[in-house]
């Protein structure tokens, strides 16, 4: 019996310390943020969800005076999926009918969508009230206005 009671304390300290070791960053892994960005002349410093949801939704949102413009970066797929999830909380092919459906019903707009950062931090620059999402090194090497933290983690 006692030696049971001691295989079932062992056990769980090794299975707490797995689960306590997944937490953490594997060698290599590097924790990295998508941020809500916009061109610094806009103004802009925060938007509210629903504000964030509706502009990628192609509504419109006016703010300080502009209206805004939502565009998307595909530059890297796993960056398309966090947005896909935190933003707009649907899937790839959901969030394109839905797009699809606001324009025809609505009169909405379909966002621009760019598979480059350096031409998308471009496009920011030039069209004040532009808002997109970036990694966060991309962010800081850029002279964009930074919003909010969509995400933080590491990739898996």
């Amino acid at each position: 019996m006692e030696r049971r009671a001691a295989m079932r304390r062992i056990l769980s300290l090794i299975l707490f310390l797995l689960l306590s070791g997944s937490a953490g960053f594997a060698a290599g892994e590097e924790e990295r943020r998508l941020l809500l960005v916009t061109d610094s002349a806009s103004g802009v410093t925060s938007l509210s969800n629903g504000e964030i949801h509706r502009l990628f939704l192609g509504l419109p949102v006016e703010k300080g005076g502009h209206v805004l413009e939502a565009v998307i970066n595909r530059s890297d797929p796993f960056l398309y999926e966090v947005f896909l999830q935190k933003i707009v909380g649907m899937s790839s092919i959901v969030y394109e009918r839905h797009i699809l459906a606001n324009v025809i019903q609505i009169g909405g707009h379909r966002p621009k969508v760019f598979n480059d950062t350096r031409t998308l931090i471009g496009a920011l620059t030039q069209n004040h009230g532009t808002v997109t999402v970036l990694w966060d090194n991309d962010a800081a090497a850029s002279n964009l206005s930074i919003i909010g933290e969509v995400w933080r983690g590491t990739e898996k």
